[in-house]
């Protein structure tokens, strides 16, 4: 089943009504930060709805600068995976997307903490060309800064899904560390403010 929902074929799943929810909010006319990341949703959901994506998901390290209580990633051996590799990979499934005829990927890249993997850039930039229609980033936002928020923004990445746990750094932190909730909050704050830019 593709990430559309389609399970067959390019049936044509109707997304309409949900994305009317987003340009009937007030907000949608009033605020022009809304507006823009609401156009930003509904190009996505339309961009699932109108084709077939393959959804590839590489873990590119098990390196984390967090140690959460919750993390499945705890008791595992340290690794890195190398721009070569990854290469080998995107090749591999870029060869698949055409063989089974379908209409390009969605590339969601994690960890471990993906940005701990200082050759994620230059993994990104093999992620690039018509066939790759969406790019997501899972990370846990406390190493986001100015420069790394930039790099995302100039190579297009679609989604940048950061963790949380509750609303305040007495929950957040009691599951991710002191002071993480913080330094996440920090990362949205940057990657909020080069949006708006």
């Amino acid at each position: 089943m593709d990430r559309s929902g389609s399970s067959v074929g390019k049936q044509h799943i109707n997304i309409d009504h949900p994305l009317n929810i987003l340009r009937n909010s007030p907000h949608y006319t009033s605020d022009p930060h809304f507006r823009r990341r609401a156009d930003m949703r509904i190009a996505r959901e339309q961009k699932f709805a109108g084709g077939r994506l393959f959804n590839l998901d590489i873990e590119i390290t098990t390196i984390c600068n967090l140690a959460c209580r919750t993390c499945y990633n705890v008791s595992t051996k340290p690794q890195i995976m190398t721009v070569e590799q990854f290469s080998r990979i995107l090749a591999d499934a870029r060869q698949l997307v055409e063989c089974l005829e379908m209409d390009g990927l969605w590339l969601t890249i994690s960890g471990g903490e993906p940005l701990t993997n200082n050759w994620i850039w230059d993994m990104l930039q093999l992620a690039q060309g018509p066939d790759i229609k969406g790019i997501a980033i899972i990370t846990n936002g406390t190493l986001i800064n100015q420069e790394t928020a930039k790099l995302m923004e100039s190579l297009g990445i679609s989604e940048v899904m950061i963790s949380l746990d509750g609303a305040s750094a007495q929950t957040h932190d009691a599951i991710r560390g002191q002071g993480s909730f913080a330094r996440t909050m920090r990362g949205v704050e940057i990657l909020y403010s080069t949006i708006r830019a």
